[in-house]
């Protein structure tokens, strides 16, 4: 595995620019050609650095790593202009260095990453239609911009820097390191970090067709949003100085939240080979900073803006990490809130040492009374004196102070002399020491000017005389008195100032309490030069590893003029291709054209053919219709056809009606005559009925 590269990691990029930082952690199923054995970097580009060339000048590229899994464990930049990153895309090449061939190339469209959020992916690409198993890429991308938010708010995020393990482990190993913010960290615990699942997964991406849905961002869940360190060295005491970033809305809302349980979490995972798949697995131990009022009222001071440094910040661990002297481990972590819309300074593992320490709250009555420490520790608290109210100071006036001209004592009493050079004595280096003059005219306070704003006194000529008689001892006056000023130490780093601000200036008065005041002042400078010794011990290997650091980026600087070569030889390799590529693009446009006006005919057809049906759609209806209604006018014809029937059957029965009618008429006036003439004769007659009787 090869070392991780010196931290650095920025929040955001530089203005007018877009970077894409890509931690490169390992690879699988590289294949073989033949008997060789690959030898493989990956290098990150952007489109707009292919297509020109001259614009590869960054060491964007990893080491070289044999075999088929290779662990590289590298950082890569990607950087290209606000303003083209609708059309730009990044692009991740896998290239065998001995042949100086490029074996997998994966595009991803830039604005399809969400600014400042680290996505986990595993790039899957098939090669050759021989390949078992598809190469497989695990790397980790965020995408950063040149501010943080749009709109200015109180604070940006939170901006935390893990340093290392403040004591040795009983074994060596390569650790990765995971930082979250959650909004329920007692629930996380026993879902998440109890539990034998935890780990960081991969999202698998296919390609050459990538989907941007996989590009999505989460919502904001339980686990939060995880963000990965690099693995570190094989070593007793791993050390990361990483830089973590807190900014998305979801995080700001669940942090300093009395409602939510929320808490920072760093989880420690060890190093694994890759086995069928590959994710950050096995957890060690985990640490947590509980991030509610008490962490905010520290935070949000004024004086501790540069940030807070915890103090033997305990390590959780089931077992899987124990000290090599001491049986529980600590960890260094430095915190602070982003005032900055566009913060360009870090947090650095230099300057944290001299940061003030965050309250961890880790009191054993509160602890008996169930109170939640801000984070764990080693041991227990003890509570700070009360404090109490300093004696009033004599105050001190906004003008000018004036300068003393001290002439110094000589045993044979000529302080007249012209000659004697005067030791002038500046405000910012004279404490307020009772003076033992043998002449009361030794002090002349001359007017205020400008002049007296130079600082040309020196506070150890100031103590030069020798102080054995106190018989005539003299106090000065309060009003005549250049007071030792508190705030001129404000630029001596916290931990020096502090040892001077810790003694308490006696009465003007008193002599034997002004002689201790000074006594404790001169053993604090011992203390402080002793310190400044082990500072420069400390710096100075220091400077020793940024010496190797330079002399380690200064031989990839060596060796990415090499790789700069090959990525030249492959894009002047894609432009060979390009003439073939664009011959069978002109075919394939030709035939497209040929396609697309056969498609236009086949679509003429289509429509017409489908106006037809509709057409004979509309007289299917019509016959349908008119179907049902001869139906209706067959069974009125069939009516009337027998009515018509009925009708010539009682034509022929009136017609033989009307014959019978007239028979029956003649027979009538036949009958009226006979009557007429029987009567005559007789006035009754009896008519038989077969005189009624006629053939029809």
């Amino acid at each position: 595995m090869a070392q991780p590269r010196t931290n650095l990691i920025t929040h955001v990029s530089n203005k007018g620019f877009e970077v894409i930082e890509v931690m490169v952690h390992t690879a699988a199923n590289i294949p073989i050609n033949g008997q060789i054995i690959p030898n493989c970097y990956v290098t990150s580009q952007s489109k707009y650095t292919l297509e020109s060339r001259d614009a590869v000048e960054k060491p964007n590229a990893t080491v070289s790593i044999e075999g088929q899994f290779p662990v590289w464990n590298d950082l890569l930049f990607v950087e290209t202009l606000e303003e083209n990153v609708l059309n730009e895309e990044l692009i991740l090449l896998v290239i065998d260095e001995p042949q100086n061939k490029n074996i997998a190339e994966f595009r991803i469209p830039w604005d399809w990453l969400h600014p400042f959020y680290q996505y986990h992916l595993e790039l899957n690409i098939n090669i050759g239609r021989k390949a078992a198993e598809p190469l497989k890429l695990y790397v980790s991308l965020t995408r950063k911009q040149s501010y943080l938010a749009k709109k200015e708010f109180k604070y940006y995020g939170l901006e935390m820097l893990l340093n290392h393990f403040d004591n040795q482990m009983s074994q060596k190993l390569s650790i990765y390191a995971v930082a979250r913010i959650v909004p329920n960290y007692l629930g996380y615990k026993n879902t998440f970090l109890k539990s034998s699942e935890a780990s960081i997964i991969f999202t698998p991406i296919y390609f050459p067709s990538p989907s941007k849905t996989s590009f999505r961002r989460p919502p904001f869940s339980i686990e939060g949003y995880p963000q990965a360190t690099l693995a570190t060295r094989s070593s007793s005491i791993p050390v990361w100085n990483h830089n973590f970033n807190f900014i998305s809305n979801e995080e700001k809302d669940s942090m300093f939240n009395e409602s939510s349980d929320s808490g920072l979490v760093v989880e420690f995972y060890s190093f694994n080979k890759y086995n069928k798949t590959w994710s950050i697995k096995n957890l060690l131990g985990w640490c947590k900073i509980k991030l509610d009022k008490r962490c905010s009222k520290q935070l949000e001071d004024d004086e501790t803006k540069s940030g807070l440094r915890t103090e033997n910040m305990l390590v959780e661990t089931d077992g899987s990490l124990a000290g090599q002297s001491s049986k529980n481990l600590t960890a260094e972590v430095v915190v602070r809130i982003v005032p900055d819309r566009s913060p360009r300074k870090i947090l650095n593992s230099v300057n944290s040492t001299n940061l003030p320490v965050l309250n961890s709250y880790y009191y054993e009555d509160e602890i008996k009374k169930n109170i939640e420490p801000v984070y764990l520790q080693t041991k227990y608290l003890t509570r700070p004196p009360p404090v109490i109210p300093r004696s009033p100071e004599i105050p001190i006036q906004n003008t000018p102070r004036p300068r003393v001209v001290h002439t110094p004592i000589n045993n044979n009493n000529n302080s007249n002399n012209s000659n004697t050079n005067p030791v002038i004595l500046s405000s910012r280096s004279v404490p307020s020491l009772p003076i033992i003059p043998n002449d009361p005219n030794i002090y002349n306070i001359y007017n205020t000017s400008q002049i007296q704003q130079k600082e040309t006194g020196d506070f150890l000529n100031y103590l030069k005389p020798n102080i054995t008689d106190f018989r005539n001892v003299q106090i000065r006056d309060p009003s005549k008195v250049m007071l030792f000023q508190r705030d001129d130490f404000l630029e001596v780093p916290l931990d020096y100032r502090s040892t001077f601000l810790n003694y308490r200036e006696p009465l003007n008065n008193d002599i034997e309490g002004w002689l201790i005041y000074y006594t404790n002042i001169l053993n604090a400078y011992k203390s402080l030069v002793k310190k400044m010794n082990e500072d420069l011990v400390l710096y100075r290997q220091q400077i020793r590893n940024l010496e190797l650091s330079n002399v380690q980026l200064t031989t990839r600087m060596n060796n990415f003029e090499d790789k700069k070569t090959v990525l030249i030889k492959l894009a002047e390799i894609n432009e060979t291709d390009k003439t073939k590529l664009n011959q069978s693009f002109l075919e394939l446009k030709s035939r497209i054209a040929l396609k697309t006006n056969e498609n236009i005919v086949l679509k003429d057809q289509i429509e017409r053919l489908q106006r037809e049906i509709e057409k004979r759609k509309e007289g299917e209806l019509e016959m349908r219709k008119l179907l049902l209604v001869q139906s209706s006018l067959k069974n009125e014809l069939e009516l009337m056809r027998q009515r018509l029937a009925k009708a010539y059957g009682l034509e022929d029965t009136v017609k033989r009606q009307e014959i019978v009618i007239e028979k029956l008429e003649q027979y009538i006036r036949r009958l009226n005559g006979s009557k007429r003439a029987e009567s005559r004769n007789a006035d009754i007659f009896k008519l038989k009925n077969d005189d009624y009787i006629f053939d029809l």
